[in-house]
């Protein structure tokens, strides 16, 4: 064993318990007071603890943590209007980019916020753009040298490293060859990814769901901000029908940089008090809590793991570790002995347990 490796495995926990912690604060300072318990409980529905405790290498739990600084960043500017926080709002822009290429809803964030929670604030960013183009510049430098460093390139354009898939240029020829079919085909996908057996959204990151619906509901109310909120998801979704895969892991990991903006956009709903927000939160407790119980069974037993060879995904693609029947085999192996032996013989009390048994009987 490696204590580098030790190390290294704890920061994913540490990150995602930060990142708990600031949304405590991003409730305080919108002045929501939502329960901190419940709070906790919808953000471990989200399919982020496999993350965290499984695959703690992947960058889903620090790029969750770089997008909820950004927001928290973002309102303490147009609450408070002290230009530190322009500073701080760039080097996040900054890190965020740098964990995942493609995210380019920050770029939205300041508007979405602005007109979310702080439309009769004094403060603007546009107000201080010299400075914030002075810092964009000299932090796309540091982008560029940066991908030079990994890379080898100069380059601002993630296709570059990723060159032997074509699958952008498939999808957009498409586009430009069959609109009509192109449309309708990627409204069928985002409904495939909202309710499909897969790891659907709806089932297992509830949160995501409830923020889609409510970007789309916001539509009524301000158009500037439903239209900038449909761009963000949208583009996230997008990705999915373009790859035509959930990831070939547990849940549907593209959609993971939206559990930020959507926990803000629920609380946002929550405020409001009516039989609405109040329907919202009994679905988001139920399926966070199946979301939560699906992380403990993954792979549990053989109608809950990933296949090892190529089957047909729920998009009609071939191709291996993908589980097109996971909820009912999750639901399943809830009655199978074997997935309770499996989890507790894979875990950290399974072990304390053993450690136990083999003291008491003085086995070496």
């Amino acid at each position: 064993y490696s204590f580098k490796l030790l190390l290294y495995s704890f920061s994913s926990p540490f990150y995602f318990l930060l990142t708990f912690l600031i949304l405590i604060k991003i409730n305080k300072e919108l002045s929501i007071n939502y329960s901190k318990t419940k709070l906790l409980l919808l953000f471990l529905g989200t399919g982020l603890p496999y993350y965290v405790f499984e695959r703690y290498s992947m960058t889903h739990v620090f790029d969750t943590f770089s997008i909820t600084c950004l927001i928290y960043s973002i309102i303490l500017f147009y609450k408070y209007g002290s230009s530190k926080y322009l500073y701080i709002i760039s080097f996040l822009s900054f890190l965020t980019l740098t964990i995942r290429w493609t995210n380019y809803q920050i770029f939205l964030l300041p508007l979405i916020i602005q007109k979310l929670f702080f439309k009769e604030s004094k403060y603007r960013i546009k107000d201080n753009i010299f400075k914030v183009l002075a810092l964009s510049l000299l932090l796309l430098s540091l982008f560029l040298i940066h991908s030079k460093l990994i890379w080898g390139i100069y380059t601002l354009n993630p296709r570059d490293i990723y060159n032997q898939h074509e699958f952008v240029s498939i999808f957009f020829q498409t586009a430009i060859d069959s609109p009509l079919n192109f449309l309708f085909s990627n409204i069928e996908d985002i409904f495939i990814t909202l309710s499909t057996m897969e790891f659907g959204v709806m089932w297992f990151s509830p949160i995501i769901f409830v923020g889609l619906i409510i970007s789309l509901k916001i539509i009524r109310e301000d158009t500037i901000l439903s239209i900038a909120l449909t761009l963000v998801y949208g583009f996230y979704f997008i990705i999915i029908n373009i790859w035509q895969s959930v990831g070939n892991a547990y849940g549907i990991r593209y959609l993971y940089p939206l559990i930020s903006i959507s926990i803000l956009l629920f609380l946002k709903n929550y405020n409001k008090k009516n039989i609405y927000s109040r329907m919202t939160e009994y679905y988001v407790f139920i399926f966070s809590t199946l979301s939560l119980l699906s992380v403990l069974f993954f792979e549990s037993w053989e109608g809950s793991q990933l296949s090892l060879v190529a089957v047909e995904n729920s998009f009609g693609k071939y191709e291996k570790f993908v589980q097109p029947n996971y909820l009912p085999g999750f639901l399943r192996g809830l009655f199978e002995i074997d997935s309770y032996l499996k989890v507790f013989t894979t875990s950290f009390l399974g072990l304390i347990f053993f450690r136990i048994f083999l003291w008491l009987f003085d086995i070496d």
